[in-house]
C-alpha cells in the first residue's frame, strides 16, 4: 500500500514539470503498455522470474555426475586414458567458467526483491502519471480557446456561489451553462467567472438567469511568488473569466413570478429537468441565503458563514489580515478538523445512546453505528459546506477509517494515511497542484511519525508536539505564501480548543435550528446560540490580536523558509537518531548554506524587474556596487477596494528577492493604476526617500490613508518619514552610478524660476521620469507622459533622453511616444507595461510600429510576464521572461 501510494504520488507529480500536454494517444499508449507490464509482474506473484541461480545449481550438479562417472570409468579401464583427459580438461573449464559467476548471481539474486519492488514503484508512477495527464487533457478541453476571446454572447447558467459586492462592482461565479457551441472550437464551459459594474439590480445566488457576456481564457499575472489564477482555475474548473451587462431572468415554467431582471422580458425554464447537481447547488445557496439574514444582526457574521458553508467573503478585511498574521486561517476554512470534529461529535453521542438499548445492539454493534451515523453527518456537513477539496480528503480519510474498522483490519497509521492518499490521486489527480493538498498531508505524516516513535504520550509530550507542528507548518506557509507566523505555537494552542469545542458546535447547532425553525423550533433559540458563539469569537479576536501586537507575523523568502525546515529535521533526527556525528554533519550542512547565502556577492550589477501588474506599472530597481545594494521603486501599480497590486505582487516579490529596505520610492503622478495603495510600502517597509511627481497630491493621500486606517494607527512616524519630496533631484552612488528623476514641470520650474505652486501641465504631463546611469548603460522610465510633455522635454531637456532601454510612456497609448521624442532617445529596447485584453486596447499596434521603425526590441508583460534586466560593467543587457522561463502545461 505505502509503495503505491508514493509511486502514484510521484507519478502525479510529474504534472508540475510539464511545459505542454503531450497528445491523448501517446498518453494512452505509453499508460497501456505500463499498465500491461504491470499486470504482468503482479501475476506472476510468486513465480521466480529471476531463476538463473537455479539453472547454475542444476549444471553444477551435472558436472559432478561426469566427475563421478570419469573416475568409475578409470577403475574400470572403460575408456582410454587420452578420451578421459579431454573429458576432465572440459569439466573443469566450464566449471571454472561458471564459477566466475556465481559472485554476481548471487548478488543479483539477493537483490531481487529489491528491483522487482523498483520496476514496479516505476510502472506504477508512469501509470499515475499518464492517468493524471489524461484528467489534466480533458480539463483543458473545456477551457476557452484563445481564438474565441473578446467574444460578445449570451450564456445561460445558474449563480452556483455568493454574490460578492463592493461599492462598484460585483462578482459571482456562473455553472450548469448553456451556449451557442458554435463559436467556441471546444467542449462545454463548466464554470465561468463573471463581474460587473453599477448594476441598478443584482441577480439572486441559485437562480438561472440569461447573461450578456464577453469572455477571455484565465489568465494571471506572472511574477515569481505571486498566486496563478490560472492553476487555480484549472483546479476549480473555472473555464472562462469575462464581466457583463445586462442580465435576464429565467422564471421556473411551473411557478413564474416577477423576478429582478435588468430587461422587463423573462424566458422560463422546467424546473423538473435541472440535474441534481444543480438542484442540490440552489438547495445550498437559498439555505445560506437565508441563514446570511439571521446572522448579519451578529456582531461576527463573517466567522459564522465561514464555519458553516465554508463561505468567507463575509470576512472583512482586517479579519483576514489578522488570521494569516496570526497563524489561524486554517481555523475558518472547512477542512480535516472540522470534519473530523464533527465525526467524532456524532460518533460519540450516537455510541453512547446506542448502548442503552439491548435491541439495537442486538442488531448493530454500538460503534459501527455510531461509525456510519458520524459518517453520514460528516458527509451532509462537507457537502453543505460546499464539498471542496479539503473536505474531501476528510471525508475520504474518514470513509477509510471506518472501513478499516468494520473488517477489521488491523492497519498501521501510515497504511491508512497511504490509502487515503491513493484514492484521493484516483479520484482527483489534479490535487497535487494545490498548496493544501500538501499542507494536510505533510500535517499528518508529521503527527503520525513523531507518534508512532514515542511510547510515552504525557502532557509535556503533546506540547512538544503542537510546539514542533507550528514552527514545521508556519515554515511550510512561508515556503508556499511568503508569510511566517512566530506566534503560532500559541495562538493555535489558545484558539484550537475556543473554536473545536465552543464556536463550532454552537454555530452547528444553530445551523440545525434554523433548518428546524418552520417544524417547530424557536428562532430565539438560534439567536441566543449565536449570540454564546459571539462571546467565543471575542475571546479569540482578542487573544489573536494580543499575541499578533506582541509577536507580529514576518515575511519570509523561500530560501530561508527551507533552511528552517532542515534545522526541523536536523532537530528530529537528533531526537530520533542519537548519532552525534550524524547530527554534527547536518548541522554543518546548514552553516554552510547560510555562510554562503551571506557570503554571496553578485558584484556590480543593476536589476530591473518591469513587474506584471496588469494595467498599471511598477519597477523594482536593485544597484549592487562596492558599498553595499541601493533598492528603489517606481511606481506601485494599481489599487482599489478589491484589489491591490501592492499586496498581490510587489511585497511577494521584494520578499522572495529579500528586500527589506527602499532608499527611493518615486510615484510618478497620482493615478491608482500607478500610485495605487502606495502607503502600504511605507508601512511594511522602511522607505528612506518617497519622490512624486504630484507632491501634494500624495502627501494628503499618504495623511488620509493613514488616519482612516486603524487597524495601522502605530506605523506612521513623522519624524522617520520625511515629507513627499517634489520630482527633481538626483543621487550619485559613484562617478560610473547615478539616478536623475525629473519631470516637465520642475524642469519649467528650474528655468522659469517660477513660483513653486505653479505648474505647466496636470495629470499625466505631470509623471516623474526617472533616468538611470550606469556605466555605459542608460535606462529611462517615462511614467504617462504624452505629447505635449515629450515635445516639451524635447526642448528644454533633451540631454537627459537618450537611453538604451526605456519604459514606453502612457502604457503604449495613441496619446504618447511621438515620432520626435522615440528619435531623441534611440532606444535599443522598448518595454510597455499593459494589461491583458485591455479595453483601452494598449499598446497600440500603430505606437509599436513606431519603435520597430527605429529597430528597437518591444517586450510586453501582458505576454511575457515579469520581464528581467540585469546590467553589468562592460556586458550587453541580459533580459529574462518569467511566462517564458516559467512555463506550465496549465500557462498561457
Amino acid at each position: 500500500m505505502r509503495l503505491f501510494a508514493i509511486a502514484l504520488l510521484t507519478g502525479c507529480c510529474g504534472l508540475w514539470f510539464v511545459e505542454a500536454m503531450p497528445s491523448r494517444f501517446l498518453l494512452l499508449l505509453t499508460g497501456s503498455i505500463a499498465g500491461a507490464s504491470l499486470f504482468l509482474i503482479l501475476l506472476a506473484g510468486r513465480v521466480n522470474l529471476f531463476n538463473f541461480k537455479k539453472q547454475l545449481e542444476q549444471k553444477q550438479t551435472a558436472e559432478k555426475d561426469i566427475l563421478v562417472g570419469q573416475k568409475a570409468a578409470r577403475d574400470s579401464l572403460l575408456i582410454t586414458g587420452h578420451s578421459l583427459k579431454s573429458q576432465s580438461t572440459l569439466a573443469h573449464s566450464t566449471k571454472s567458467q561458471f564459477s566466475l559467476l556465481i559472485p554476481i548471481v548471487d548478488v543479483f539474486t539477493a537483490n531481487r526483491y529489491l528491483i522487482q519492488r523498483l520496476f514496479t514503484f516505476g510502472l506504477i508512477a508512469i501509470c499515475g502519471f499518464c492517468y493524471a495527464a489524461l484528467i489534466v487533457s480533458e480539463q483543458l478541453s473545456h477551457r476557452l480557446p484563445v481564438s474565441s476571446e473578446r467574444l460578445s454572447i449570451q450564456v445561460t447558467g445558474q449563480v452556483c456561489s455568493p454574490v460578492r459586492q463592493t461599492a462598484e462592482s460585483i462578482s459571482l461565479i456562473v455553472c450548469s451553462i448553456e451556449h451557442e457551441a458554435s463559436k467556441f472550437k471546444t467542449s462545454p464551459l463548466r464554470r465561468i467567472q463573471l463581474s460587473a459594474f453599477y448594476l441598478a439590480a443584482i441577480p439572486e445566488p441559485g437562480e438561472r438567469y440569461v447573461f450578456d457576456v464577453r469572455l477571455k481564457t484565465p489568465y494571471s499575472l506572472r511574477n515569481p511568488g505571486v498566486f496563478d489564477f490560472e492553476r487555480y482555475a484549472l483546479i476549480n474548473q473555472i473555464d472562462a473569466v469575462g464581466y457583463f451587462r445586462n442580465f435576464q431572468v429565467l422564471a421556473d415554467a411551473g411557478n413564474i413570478s416577477s423576478e429582478k431582471s435588468n430587461n422587463p422580458s423573462q424566458v422560463t425554464y422546467n424546473q423538473d429537468n435541472l440535474s441534481f447537481e444543480d438542484r442540490f447547488s440552489q438547495f445550498r445557496l437559498q439555505k445560506m441565503e437565508d441563514f446570511s439574514n439571521k446572522i448579519s444582526i451578529t456582531q461576527f457574521p463573517g466567522w459564522h458563514m465561514a464555519l458553516t458553508f465554508g463561505e468567507r467573503h463575509l470576512l472583512s478585511n482586517l479579519q483576514r489580515e489578522l488570521l494569516i498574521e496570526s497563524g489561524t486561517a486554517h481555523l475558518i476554512a472547512i477542512s480535516g478538523l472540522h470534519i473530523g470534529l464533527v465525526f467524532l461529535w456524532t460518533l460519540f453521542l450516537v455510541r453512547l445512546l446506542w448502548s442503552r438499548s439491548g435491541y439495537l445492539i442486538s442488531l448493530l454493534p454500538s460503534h459501527i453505528a455510531g461509525q456510519i451515523a458520524g459518517l453520514l453527518f460528516a458527509a451532509s456537513f462537507a457537502f453543505l459546506s460546499g464539498f471542496d477539496l479539503p473536505s474531501q480528503r476528510a471525508l475520504i480519510a474518514i470513509a477509510v477509517y471506518c472501513f478499516a474498522q468494520y473488517w477489521l483490519l488491523n492497519w498501521s497509521p501510515i497504511q491508512l494515511l497511504s490509502c487515503t492518499v491513493s484514492i484521493m490521486l484516483v479520484i482527483q489527480p489534479m490535487s497535487v497542484l494545490s498548496e493544501g493538498f500538501w499542507l494536510s498531508v505533510i500535517a499528518v505524516c508529521f503527527i503520525f511519525v513523531v507518534v508512532s516513535s514515542q511510547k510515552n504520550r504525557t502532557i509535556v509530550f503533546w506540547l512538544k508536539l503542537q510546539c514542533l507542528l507550528s514552527a514545521c507548518m508556519s515554515l511550510f506557509g512561508g515556503l508556499f505564501f511568503g508569510v511566517l507566523s512566530l506566534n503560532a505555537f500559541l495562538t493555535n494552542l489558545f484558539a484550537i480548543p475556543i473554536i473545536s469545542f465552543w464556536v463550532l458546535p454552537l454555530d452547528i447547532l444553530a445551523l440545525l435550528n434554523h433548518f428546524l425553525e418552520g417544524v417547530g423550533s424557536s428562532n430565539q433559540l438560534t439567536s441566543f446560540l449565536l449570540w454564546l458563539s459571539d462571546l467565543g469569537i471575542t475571546i479569540v479576536e482578542t487573544g489573536l490580536l494580543f499575541f499578533t501586537n506582541k509577536i507580529p507575523a514576518i515575511d519570509i523568502s523561500s530560501f530561508h523558509a527551507a533552511i528552517g525546515l532542515l534545522a526541523i529535521m536536523g532537530t528530529y533526527l537528533a531526537w530520533i537518531v542519537r548519532n552525534k556525528i550524524l547530527n554534527v554533519v547536518f548541522a554543518l550542512q546548514i552553516v554552510t548554506l547560510l555562510i554562503a547565502q551571506v557570503a554571496s556577492n553578485p558584484g556590480h550589477s543593476l536589476n530591473l524587474q518591469f513587474l506584471d501588474v496588469g494595467q498599471g506599472s511598477s519597477i523594482i530597481g536593485s544597484i549592487s556596487h562596492d558599498d553595499g545594494e541601493f533598492n528603489f521603486i517606481y511606481d506601485t501599480g494599481f489599487a482599489n477596494d478589491n484589489y491591490s497590486a501592492v499586496e498581490a505582487v510587489i511585497k511577494p516579490v521584494l520578499t522572495g528577492e529579500r528586500i527589506k529596505q527602499i532608499d527611493l520610492l518615486l510615484l510618478s503622478h497620482n493615478n491608482q493604476d500607478h500610485s495605487g495603495n502606495f502607503s502600504e510600502l511605507v508601512k511594511s517597509f522602511s522607505v528612506e526617500r518617497l519622490v512624486a511627481g504630484e507632491p501634494e497630491a500624495h502627501q494628503v493621500r499618504l495623511e488620509s490613508e493613514w488616519m482612516h486606517n486603524s487597524f495601522s494607527q502605530g506605523w506612521f512616524d513623522s519624524k522617520k518619514l520625511n515629507k513627499v519630496e517634489p520630482c527633481f533631484g538626483e543621487i550619485v552612488i559613484n562617478r560610473d552610478i547615478k539616478l536623475i528623476w525629473f519631470s516637465a514641470n520642475s524642469i519649467y520650474k528650474q528655468q522659469t524660476s517660477r513660483h513653486s505652486d505653479e505648474r505647466l501641465f496636470d495629470g499625466n504631463n505631470a509623471s516623474c521620469l526617472l533616468r538611470l546611469e550606469y556605466f555605459e548603460h542608460s535606462v529611462l522610465l517615462t511614467g504617462d507622459i504624452e505629447k505635449e510633455a515629450e515635445r516639451y522635454l524635447i526642448e528644454h531637456a533633451a540631454e537627459l533622453l537618450p537611453a538604451d532601454i526605456m519604459l514606453i510612456p502612457h502604457h503604449g497609448s495613441l496619446t504618447s511616444s511621438s515620432w520626435s521624442f522615440i528619435a531623441q532617445i534611440l532606444p535599443r529596447l522598448s518595454i510597455v507595461n499593459s494589461g491583458y485584453l485591455n479595453r483601452f486596447r494598449h499598446p497600440r499596434d500603430e505606437v509599436l510600429e513606431r519603435y520597430s521603425e527605429f529597430n528597437a526590441q518591444v517586450l510586453n508583460t501582458a505576454e511575457h510576464g515579469r520581464i528581467e534586466v540585469v546590467l553589468k560593467p562592460d556586458e550587453l543587457p541580459y533580459t529574462s521572461r518569467f511566462r517564458d522561463t516559467n512555463h506550465h502545461f496549465w500557462n498561457h
